[in-house]
């Protein structure tokens, strides 16, 4: 597997994990959630950053960068 596809492989895990309500996802009985429901949270949570004013910059190699995140919108990713 690659870096990439493992990084963001723990980033859905720990959003679906430990994080499924600051996301705004409803699991089924079974723990699970649709990939549709998924995205549209990841565009969600984005959407609030746009709207707290973050904007977000397409730099090298795909990553977006910003010029200031408030504090509410990062969290550390430990073991990534």
């Amino acid at each position: 597997m690659s870096k990439n596809r493992r990084r963001l492989s723990h980033t859905l895990s720990r959003i679906l994990r430990y994080k499924p309500r600051l996301y705004e996802l409803e699991m089924d009985s079974k723990g699970r959630v649709s990939a549709e429901n998924l995205i549209a949270g990841l565009r969600r949570k984005n959407d609030q950053a746009h709207r707290n004013g973050v904007t977000f910059y397409e730099g090298n190699e795909k990553v977006w960068l910003a010029d200031f995140v408030p504090p509410e919108f990062i969290e550390i990713a430990i073991g990534s």
